[in-house]
């Protein structure tokens, strides 16, 4: 790269005549002062530069390639279709940032489309069976007070110590939904249960509770409709 200029004459002034050649006078410039700098300025000759060599810089047609790593800074690179050639194994580009980006759609995870994927919102639904190997879920502390309602969106396994009687009811039930509930006697014991309607109890009866103070009465409920469920005795006083 050759850059050529012209060099132009230095302007000096001492507040009476221009380009006074006694540079150590330190005053005002007056009109005359004034007038000859822009009068130079207006001769000085505009630079002219000159690219020389095939790899001095980008073509416009992309037939010069980048020869090294290429860091625009802040700034933005800005076009229609971002395409990559590189090979299978290598990453086609790395990014650096965790923040979600809007609009990004990949129509295939790890190969499969997104199409034959289950939504989250029952959207599409699963349409052959699956294996599983172990299913758990922890127990859910249901708050103890006039009425405990057992959540069922939080778990299917339910557990409240009674500290005095009690009103059951539960939330959130979905389709034939399966859940059990463990009501444990605090220290006192002999705390009763007004149960959620309605249940269709196994042997025709509701269970008595365990009296015993420390002692526990766990129960099995199917979902049978809106407001509907079957009961079972798991087992007493455990």
């Amino acid at each position: 790269m050759a850059i050529k200029d012209t060099s132009y004459p230095t302007t000096v002034w001492d507040g009476t005549t221009p380009n006074n050649p006694d540079r150590l006078v330190n005053a005002a410039p007056d009109a005359n002062d004034w007038n000859q700098m822009l009068a130079e300025l207006i001769a000085v000759q505009t630079f002219a530069l000159t690219i020389s060599g095939p790899q001095a810089g980008l073509l416009a047609d992309g037939s010069t390639p980048l020869t090294a790593s290429w860091d625009v800074g802040a700034f933005s690179i800005t076009g229609l279709t971002f395409v990559s050639d590189v090979v299978t194994g290598t990453a086609p580009f790395t990014v650096a940032s965790t923040t979600v980006v809007a609009n990004l759609n990949a129509d295939t995870v790890d190969g499969i489309e997104a199409a034959a994927m289950m939504r989250v919102d029952g959207s599409i639904a699963q349409t052959g069976k699956q294996q599983v190997k172990a299913l758990y879920q922890d127990w859910n502390d249901a708050t103890d007070e006039a009425t405990v309602t057992f959540d069922l969106d939080l778990s299917n396994k339910h557990r409240v110590t009674l500290t005095d009687n009690r009103t059951l009811a539960v939330s959130n039930p979905d389709g034939a939904q399966a859940f059990t509930i463990k009501l444990i006697q605090d220290g006192g014991g002999s705390n009763t249960v007004t149960w959620f309607s309605t249940i269709k109890w196994a042997g025709g009866s509701e269970p008595t509770l365990t009296t015993t103070g420390g002692k526990a009465d766990t129960f099995l409920f199917i979902r049978t409709g809106t407001d509907t469920y079957d009961g079972f005795i798991v087992g007493q006083d455990i």
